[in-house]
């Protein structure tokens, strides 16, 4: 199970015959480890709505455990580890290995999780160096129709790169460099 920073999760539990209180302590563990009390005392009634911090450490060896307040013999950790992740962009095309024409429209197209923002900035590299800003601020809904002008230098050494507007934390950039050519020639 993968739970993402930023949202809002249920965390449940039971408990049966009277485990000595009406609250419980509720823990994140990472590895067997307490990484953060989520809530120190809550009532003892199955269920808490736990907003997982923007700044929570991404992994994957999370667990939670549930603690009496009154009696800590009376506790319970989840049988498997879940993964806590952070918001991500990844582009997916173009992502190297074509060649687009200078003078036609091509369509740019990413993914991203955990609301990594609502808008993005789209970037063409040339090598490591930013070449030109083809959008400043688009919305964040995985796909931008670019023209790609006719003066665009011809060149195999290109990406493209998207970034958040709201975090620059959460970028990526194509795997591999693409081509931009010159139409053919008649």
């Amino acid at each position: 199970m993968t739970w993402q920073r930023a949202t809002i999760k249920t965390i449940t539990w039971t408990s049966s015959a009277s485990p000595g209180a009406n609250n419980v302590r509720i823990e994140l563990m990472k590895g067997s480890v307490v990484n953060r009390v989520i809530n120190s005392s809550t009532p003892n009634d199955g269920s808490y709505s736990w907003t997982i911090p923007a700044t929570q450490t991404a992994g994957n060896d999370y667990r939670v455990r549930i603690t009496s307040t009154a009696n800590s013999a009376y506790t319970d950790t989840s049988n498997s580890y879940f993964i806590i992740s952070a918001p991500s962009i990844t582009v997916v095309s173009p992502n190297g290995g074509v060649t687009w024409q200078r003078a036609t429209i091509k369509t740019i197209t990413w993914t991203s999780s955990a609301s990594p923002g609502a808008n993005v900035r789209i970037e063409l590299m040339k090598g490591s160096v930013v070449n030109r800003v083809i959008n400043s601020s688009t919305p964040n809904d995985g796909s931008y129709s670019y023209t790609i002008p006719a003066t665009q230098t011809a060149g195999n050494d290109y990406k493209i790169r998207i970034t958040s507007t709201a975090n620059s934390a959460y970028t990526d950039t194509s795997n591999s460099y693409f081509v931009i050519s010159a139409p053919p020639s008649l």
